[in-house]
C-alpha cells in the first residue's frame, strides 16, 4: 500500500472522481496520509458499506485508475490496494451497527450486495428496511467468486456488521405482503442463458451459476464456453475441485473477453487453455463441436455465456442493482443501491 500513496502527488484539483459510487479518493488518501487510518475507514465504509470486498475484486482497470492523472504516465494510484487495507482495518475494529425502529417502512427483495447496500443507507437515515431472501445465507453472488479471489470470511463480516434486518424466506412477485411504504426489487440476474444448440440439455452440461453454486465431483476435461467473469470464475473453480484440464472456449478473438485482465492472467498462469474464434454447434457426450469444424473433448461443459432476471409483475416497480441494468460489477450495484436510497429518502421528506 505505502508504494501506491507514495505515488499520489495530491492534486488540488483532483481528478480521480471515476468510482460509481461516489468514493472520495482524494480525502481517503489524504486521511491516510496524516495517520487518520481509522476516520479513512470509516469514510470508506459510511460510502460503501462493501467497500473492503472492492478493494480486493473492484475492476479499478476501467473505474478510478483511468481517472487519475497519473494514469497518462501509465502510473496511476492502484487506489484499491488502499481501499483493501485501510477497510479491512477499520472491520475488525468497528462495532456492529443496531437495527432500525422506525415508522417509515421498506421491504427490500435479495440480499445480495444492491439490497444489502441500500438497506444499509436507508438505516443510517432512520428508514427501518428488511431484507428478505430466499437464500439460507445473505450476500448473493459474492459466495460464488472463488476463494482465490475473496475471503469469504470477509464477507460475512460485513454482513454481521452492517445492521441490516434479513428475513430468510421466499415472496411471490405477484402477490406482494402489505405493509411497507416501498418495495424494491434487487434479485440479480440468476438465470442463465442458453447456447440453443442440441446437446445442451445432456446430464454432463452446467450452467456456470449452478456450477460455482453446488458441489461437484472432479472430471478428467472441463470445457467452459464464455468470455466474462463467470466463465473465468468457472475455470478457476473447476481447477480447484481436481480437473486435470480446464479450457475456455469464447466466440470472438482475446481483446474482446469481458473478464478482467488480472482475472485473464491469474487462470492461464493455473493452466487454462484459451481457444477463440470458437462458436459451439454441438454438445455429444464426450465432446464439443464447433462451426470452423473442430471439435474438443469434454467430460463437464459449462456455459457461462451471460444471465438474465426472473420475470416480475407488470407496473411501476422499484429496481435496482442487476435486475435494474443487467449483469454488471458490485461497484456499479453499490452505486445503484445508493441512487435508490436517495430517492426513497426523498420520497419521505416531500411527504
Amino acid at each position: 500500500m505505502k508504494s501506491e500513496l507514495d505515488k499520489c502527488i495530491g492534486c488540488k484539483k483532483p481528478a480521480c472522481v471515476g468510482c460509481p459510487a461516489g468514493t472520495d479518493i482524494a480525502s481517503v488518501i489524504a486521511l491516510v496520509k496524516e495517520g487518520k487510518r481509522a476516520e479513512a475507514g470509516e469514510m470508506l465504509f459510511n460510502n460503501n458499506p462493501f467497500s473492503a470486498i472492492c478493494g480486493a475484486v473492484c475492476p479499478n482497470h476501467l473505474f478510478c485508475m483511468p481517472s487519475c492523472i497519473l494514469s497518462k504516465r501509465d502510473n496511476a494510484v492502484n487506489f484499491s490496494q488502499i481501499e483493501a487495507e485501510i477497510s479491512g482495518e477499520y472491520l475488525e475494529k468497528m462495532p456492529a451497527r443496531g437495527l432500525i425502529d422506525s415508522s417509515a417502512k421498506v421491504l427490500i427483495i435479495g440480499a445480495g450486495v444492491a439490497g444489502l447496500s441500500l438497506a444499509f443507507y436507508l438505516g443510517r437515515a432512520g428508514i427501518d428496511a428488511t431484507v428478505c431472501d430466499k437464500r439460507k445465507r445473505a450476500g448473493g453472488s459474492l459466495w460464488l467468486i472463488p476463494d482465490s479471489r475473496l475471503d469469504k470470511a470477509l464477507v460475512q463480516k460485513i454482513i454481521d456488521k452492517i445492521g441490516v434486518q434479513i428475513v430468510h424466506e421466499e415472496i411471490d412477485p405477484a402477490n406482494l405482503p402489505t405493509g411497507y411504504d416501498h418495495i424494491v426489487f434487487a434479485i440479480g440476474s440468476e438465470v442463465s442463458n442458453k447456447l440453443g444448440i442440441p446437446g445442451e440439455n445432456l446430464l454432463h452440461v452446467k450452467c456456470g451459476l449452478h456450477f460455482l453454486e453446488h458441489e461437484e465431483a472432479p472430471v478428467k476435461n472441463t470445457l467452459v464456453i464464455g468470455g466474462g467473469n463467470v466463465a473465468i470464475d468457472c475455470a478457476i473453480v473447476a481447477k480447484d475441485k481436481g480437473s486435470e484440464s480446464v479450457a475456455i472456449c469464447y466466440r470472438k478473438t482475446e481483446e474482446f473477453l469481458k473478464a478482467y485482465p488480472r482475472e485473464i492472467q491469474h487462470v492461464k498462469d493455473l493452466g487454462v487453455c484459451f481457444h477463440f474464434n470458437m462458436v459451439p454447434t454441438k454438445i455429444t457426450k464426450k465432446f464439443v463441436h464447433f462451426d470452423n469444424g473442430k471439435k474438443l473433448p469434454a467430460d463437464r461443459v459449462i456455459v457461462a455465456i451471460g444471465q438474465y432476471s426472473n420475470t416480475l409483475p407488470e407496473g411501476e416497480l422499484h429496481l435496482i442493482g442487476d435486475v435494474a441494468h443487467g449483469p454488471s460489477t458490485i461497484i456499479k450495484a453499490v452505486a445503484s443501491a445508493k441512487q435508490m436510497a436517495e430517492k426513497i429518502k426523498n420520497s419521505y421528506i416531500k411527504a
